[in-house]
This record gives C-alpha cells, structure tokens and sequence, in this order.
C-alpha cells in the first residue's frame, strides 16, 4: 500500500514540474516553484528525485519507455508473422500517442529550448537503442522465415527507424503549417494520404516486400483527422 501512494505522489511530482514547465519554461522553473505549487517540502522532492534534470528526464523516459514496452510485447508474439508485427507496432504506437498527445506536446515544447538539446540527444539515444534493437528482432525473425532479405539487420533497422522518425517530423511540419495557414480538413487529409502513400512504398521497397505490405494510412490519419 505504501508503495503505490509513493507511486502515485512521484507521479504527481512529474505531472506537476511538466505543467510548469509549460508554463515557464524549463530554464526558469525551479525545485522551490514545483514544490510551492505541490505544497510539500524540499525534502519529499528529494526523496524522488536528485534534481530537476532528473525529473525531465523521468518524465521522458516515462512516456518513451511505455512506447518500447509496447513494441516489445509485439515482439514476443509467435501468433503473427513479421510483417503483421511492423503493422500493429505502427497502429499500437499511435494509438498510445494519441492518447498521450497533450503530453507528448508538452515534452516536445520543453526540449525545443536550445539549452536542453544535450537533455534530448541523451534521451534520444537511450530510446534509439532499444527501438532498434526490437526492430531487429522482428526483422531478423522475418529474414528466418523468408519474409524480408538483408546481409546487416541492425544497419536494416536503425534505416528504417531513421525512415520512420524521419517521415513523423515531416507530418508534424506538414500540421503545423496547415495551422498556420488554416488549410481546410479535406485538402489537409489529401495533402497526409500523400505523403503516407509515399512512405508505404519507401519502407516497403527498403524491406524488399510487396507495395501495399505495410500499412500508415489508416493510423496515422485516424490519429490526426478523427
């Protein structure tokens, strides 16, 4: 039971320090401000935390890891084949990101400071390695069946995680400048369908698979057009 309250007041400390520094700032928020705001003492935040860097940081490899745990419970499956799994890897992410938008919003907004890029590369590559590493195993798993052909699965994979996070800022790029232009829904929607078709048949000519294997269309604009 102690536990789980002690659970619930760190998570209370993270929601708290991520609002503020929304708000604020990262740079400018400090321990005496999420604590002022929490009404507790210095000495309940240090019991969770050793600073204020640690607390971004929790707050992102909180919301990262989640996103791996996810991937990782697909790639255990023995029900589904490799494709199927980069399949539902896709939906399953988005689906999570989109529950988690004003989060994840929120998190982007306080590494887009240039003080906090060395915070976000040391995330980043946390996050890089394990993304990589259990698309490896789906794509290794896909060469053993006669699914996919490479020589290097980890070159095959850290490419297509590249493809992928590359594809992802290019969308953010593409609704950021539809809002600042308030392109209308239905040139928006045929504007991300392009894009995504485009990208369909980028990661399947990289996994040497049929076009049409791998499917962005429908998540992706379920995720931003519903």
């Amino acid at each position: 039971m102690t536990g789980s309250k002690g659970d619930d007041r760190k998570q209370e400390f993270l929601e708290t320090a991520l609002e503020l520094f929304y708000e604020k700032g990262y740079e400018k928020t400090t321990i005496k401000d999420i604590i002022g705001r929490m009404g507790v003492s210095k000495g309940a935040f240090y019991h969770y935390f050793e600073s204020k860097e640690d607390v971004i940081i929790t707050i992102a490899k909180d919301y990262a890891d989640k996103a791996i745990n996810l991937i990782e419970k697909i790639a255990k499956r023995k029900d589904i084949d490799a494709i199927e799994k980069l399949n539902l890897v896709i939906e399953s992410v988005n689906q999570y990101k989109s529950t988690k938008e004003d989060e994840r919003s929120k998190i982007k907004n306080v590494f887009l400071d240039e003080e906090n890029l060395k915070l976000q590369r040391k995330i980043t590559n946390e996050l890089k390695k394990d993304s990589v590493r259990l698309f490896k195993e789906i794509i290794d798993e896909g060469v053993e069946d006669g699914i996919f052909e490479t020589t290097n699965s980890s070159e095959l994979a850290e490419y297509l995680l590249h493809t992928i996070n590359h594809m992802n800022s290019s969308i953010d790029e593409l609704l950021l400048d539809a809002q600042e232009k308030n392109i209308n829904t239905t040139e928006l929607s045929k504007k991300l369908e392009d894009k995504l078709s485009f990208y369909e048949e980028m990661l399947s000519k990289i996994l040497r698979i049929k076009k049409g294997s791998i499917e962005l269309k429908e998540p992706y604009m379920k995720r931003f057009l519903n």
